[in-house]
């Protein structure tokens, strides 16, 4: 025969091999050497991690017998493979050029003193894509539903919409950063979470973001105009939904500020009202999850009281009338009215506070 298989050679390994020709007697001298060796094998067991870190992807293999170090390879899709990288004997590599949310097919070549192995099995893996950040959810602002925003994530495709830890997406949208959310019951709070989408797979959940939708304002809002020196009366129809009511006083263009807050009631006097202010009035509706928008505002007041202690001078004077009265709290001026016997009463004067 002219052909010899030399299996106990290492692989890895380089030798010189002679041939010697033999005959009835003697033995020939040895011929030309020519080097050879066996070659490695391919690593087996090639891993690489899909989505579990959103800084590289790992790359694990076991040890091929007689490899002094490893070729990592990486390809896009059906692409033609490049060299990433080359470690020493160790059997773990860290891809951290990977673009998140991309998928690559990953394959090993074992290294030695001579040759380079066939390479390995493949196997698929991807950078995790970031968590969207800045999620936030509107707090009763709108009355049609929670829009939910956040940041984008590097490489998203599109994102997924959770609401209260559910399994389940809510909702799925594209490359957007904005999604309201029309299902939410009136005056109940709700937690959101967002997850970027590729096609590799999701990203982690974000850091959640309570939001509710506001209550429906209340109608028909009206303040008593002066039919009370106590106080003003103000009143509205019943908003659905709501718990309890907040009512808002302004004077003029300035700021409201809280006059009172009510149970499940439509009515209230506003008794810290100033006599003879004009007010402009609105009411919110209340849940558990917090105020809704404010009502169309109605203007009222509390009615000045009438003077008290009037007094006229009984023919004191050959000149004149004097009449006088205590001050009414609040007022800017008075109207003097008089009248003869039992008929009616005729403005005579206006004064100031005097």
């Amino acid at each position: 025969v002219l052909t010899y298989s030399d299996t106990t050679a290492i692989a890895g390994t380089s030798y010189t091999y002679t041939i010697k020709a033999t005959g009835a007697v003697g033995v020939s001298a040895a011929s030309l050497g020519n080097t050879g060796y066996r070659n490695l094998t391919a690593p087996l067991s090639v891993a690489a991690t899909d989505g579990t870190s959103t800084s590289e992807v790992t790359v694990t293999w076991a040890a091929s017998t007689g490899a002094t170090g490893y070729q990592v390879w990486r390809a896009l899709g059906a692409g033609a493979a490049a060299q990433l990288g080359t470690v020493g004997a160790v059997v773990t590599y860290s891809d951290t050029t990977a673009i998140a949310g991309t998928l690559y097919t990953y394959t090993v070549k074992a290294t030695g003193a001579v040759g380079v192995s066939v390479a390995s099995v493949s196997d698929t893996g991807y950078r995790q894509l970031s968590a969207p950040l800045s999620v936030a959810a509107t707090d009763g602002t709108l009355t049609t539903g929670v829009t939910v925003t956040w940041a984008a994530s590097t490489g998203a495709t599109g994102y997924k919409i959770y609401r209260d830890g559910s399994e389940s997406a809510l909702a799925t949208v594209g490359a957007v950063l904005t999604y309201t959310d029309t299902t939410a019951v009136p005056g109940v709070s709700y937690a959101y979470t967002v997850r970027a989408i590729t096609a590799a797979g999701l990203s982690a959940a974000s850091l959640s973001d309570t939001g509710y939708r506001g209550l429906l304002a209340p109608t028909n809002v009206q303040a008593s105009d002066g039919t009370s020196t106590s106080g003003v009366m103000v009143t509205w129809v019943a908003a659905s939904g709501a718990t309890g009511y907040q009512i808002l006083r302004a004077v003029g263009v300035a700021a409201p500020v809280l006059a009172g807050t009510v149970g499940v009631v439509l009515t209230f006097n506003d008794v810290e009202a100033t006599p003879g202010i004009l007010y402009n009035y609105s009411v919110k509706a209340l849940s558990a999850a917090g105020p809704g928008l404010a009502s169309t505002v109605n203007s009222g007041y509390r009615n000045l009281t009438a003077p008290s202690s009037v007094a006229a001078t009984d023919g004191s004077s050959t000149a004149n009338v004097t009449v006088t009265w205590a001050a009414s709290a609040g007022a800017t001026g008075y109207q003097v009215w008089r009248a003869i016997g039992v008929g009616a009463a005729a403005q005579i004067a206006t004064v100031g506070t005097v």
